[in-house]
């Protein structure tokens, strides 16, 4: 063998055994940011209880109260059934909205409706009779 082809072999020898120790040590770069992988860790909620509110101060007068009049014919119409209101939708390991003041996933009820599909902007609720309707989250 000549002298050129037996320091080729050789070099190339060294740069096979340097060049996995070189990679290992060299770290990948990461393409999401910290506050992106903060939001990763972070773990799904366990189940929350939310206290009641309760009246403040019932002893002022209050100029917005309705009169006994109004709060008895508003009291005949029993069939009205008044959509909450969806505020914030999380989608992480399962999806999970509030909705009012509870934080529910598919298959939970809240007052006369169950959550039958959370999306990205909306949940689906379906009433006691069967009928389907959907809650829009607002500005989405």
């Amino acid at each position: 063998m000549s002298g050129k082809l037996k320091l080729s072999l050789l070099i190339l020898i060294i740069i096979s055994i340097i060049m996995p120790v070189v990679a290992y040590k060299i770290k990948v770069p990461k393409f999401i940011t910290s506050l992106e992988s903060q939001i990763l860790e972070f773990h799904e909620p366990v189940q929350m209880q939310i206290a009641l509110r309760k009246e403040f101060n019932k002893v002022l007068s209050d100029p917005f109260k309705l009169s006994e009049k109004t709060k008895i014919s508003e009291s005949k119409s029993p069939d009205i059934q008044v959509l909450p209101i969806l505020s914030m939708i999380y989608e992480g390991k399962g999806r999970y909205a509030i909705i009012g003041d509870s934080i529910i996933k598919e298959g939970d009820r809240i007052g006369d409706f169950k959550i039958i599909k959370i999306l990205k902007d909306r949940v689906l609720l379906m009433d006691k009779k069967g009928v389907q309707q959907w809650l829009k989250l607002e500005n989405y």
